[in-house]
């Protein structure tokens, strides 16, 4: 089982030149924990958005659910990282577009629907979809805040493992690799080999995820490889 446990220890075995410094950091469990979640919830976001890279590409965190359109709007899904697709129920694809797109008359044709502020609202064209329409959502799902040590890696209900479809199997080797970096930025005294090594690490960490995912690799990294934020 994944868990914010299981990232701390890994990082603390990463450590070269292992001191009370990292000990330190890793004691204030509270912001270890918050910083893996910015980096899960990253992660996910960045999935959702992936451009094709085969089968798996933008759908590997993805889940489905309906919403009933109405003529007042309906709410999406609070939890969302990003939005794949919008289906009726025979299966066609609806666009979602922009209010003064629609206003312009050139938004793209029908069937589409207006998204404004995390509410999906009618379009009103022929052939756009009507109020009481069912579809059918695709989306990535943001997992639960991470708040302690027995947080689970990607878990949509808090601590219940069954829930996350996280990739222990690479997703662990990333998330050490990143905090391991973390630490080694935030005590300022790790030697330039460590760095070093800890960057190459997370090079090969993001590429096995990255493939496994349907991610681009550098997205990963472009920005902890220079600041371990």
């Amino acid at each position: 089982m994944s868990t914010v446990q299981t990232i701390m220890d890994g990082a603390v075995e990463y450590a070269l030149a292992n001191d009370d410094g990292v000990t330190r950091l890793l004691n204030d469990v509270a912001k270890v924990a918050a910083y893996l979640d910015r980096k899960v919830k990253g992660i996910y976001t960045l999935a959702g958005r992936a451009k094709p890279q085969g089968p798996t590409s933008g759908h590997f965190f993805a889940t489905s659910t309906t919403i009933t359109l109405a003529t007042a709007g309906v709410a999406l899904p609070t939890d969302k990282a990003f939005i794949l697709s919008y289906l009726t129920a025979a299966g066609a694809e609806v666009h979602p577009i922009s209010r003064p797109a629609l206003d312009r008359g050139i938004a793209e044709l029908p069937p589409g629907i207006v998204v404004e502020q995390n509410t999906v609202l009618l379009a009103g064209r022929t052939g756009d979809p009507v109020d009481a329409d069912v579809l059918t959502l695709r989306y990535t799902q943001l997992p639960a805040t991470l708040t302690d040590a027995a947080g689970v890696i990607g878990a949509i209900t808090s601590k219940t493992l069954s829930t996350s479809v996280w990739p222990d199997y690479v997703g662990d080797q990333l998330l050490i690799v990143l905090l391991a970096q973390h630490l080694a930025f935030k005590a300022a005294d790790r030697p330039a080999d460590e760095l070093t090594y800890l960057a190459d690490e997370l090079q090969e960490a993001a590429s096995a995820f990255a493939a496994v995912v349907g991610l681009t690799a550098s997205r990963l990294v472009e920005t902890d490889s220079r600041r371990g934020s």
